[in-house]
Order: structure tokens, then C-alpha cells, then sequence
């Protein structure tokens, strides 16, 4: 992650994620930049992170995600996206 975080959630900056091996989630927050996952695999300790989870957050910039094994989901918890959405998040309402 470049730039800073405050107490409610707000990330100032980019957030990337890259080769983690397990239980990655991107929940709740508001990024003023771009979320990148890329090459993330395998689930958390709970049933609830068994795939990447990217879910509620209102992203400024873009989502991207590629490679990630298996692909990450939205819980049924979309996120606002101001920028473009590609790869395995490229789904409008993802």
C-alpha cells in the first residue's frame, strides 16, 4: 500500500496485493487511488476466506485483478468503482 490510512477506513492511495498465500480480503473501506490484485492464492482460516474477497469498498481509481487462484469475489457485497475494471473484476456491480 502507498500513502496513508485513517482511523475510518480511508486509504490514501494505492492498494496492491501480490503473490499472498492466504485469506486476502479488501473490505469496507474508501481507496482514493487503485486496488491491483494480482497472483493472490488460497483461503483464510475461516470458510468465509476461501477465495480472495474484494467487497463494500468505494474505490476512487480502478480495480484490477489477474492470476489470483481462485478468482476473488464480492461476497454479494458490490463495490462503487470511479475508474475501469479489469480482469476477474472487470464484472459491472463486482
Amino acid at each position: 500500500m502507498s500513502g496513508g490510512i485513517s482511523a475510518s477506513g480511508t486509504i490514501y492511495g494505492d492498494v496492491t496485493l501480490t503473490s499472498n498465500a492466504a485469506g486476502v480480503e479488501v473490505s469496507g473501506d474508501t481507496v482514493n487511488g487503485t486496488v491491483t490484485l494480482t497472483s493472490n492464492s488460497g483461503a483464510g482460516r475461516t470458510t468465509d476466506d476461501a477465495q480472495p474477497e474484494i467487497e463494500a469498498n468505494h474505490v476512487n481509481g480502478s480495480l484490477a485483478c489477474t492470476n489470483n487462484t481462485p478468482a476473488p469475489i464480492d461476497d454479494g457485497r458490490p463495490n462503487t468503482v470511479n475508474g475501469s475494471r479489469t480482469g476477474q473484476c472487470s464484472a459491472a456491480g463486482f
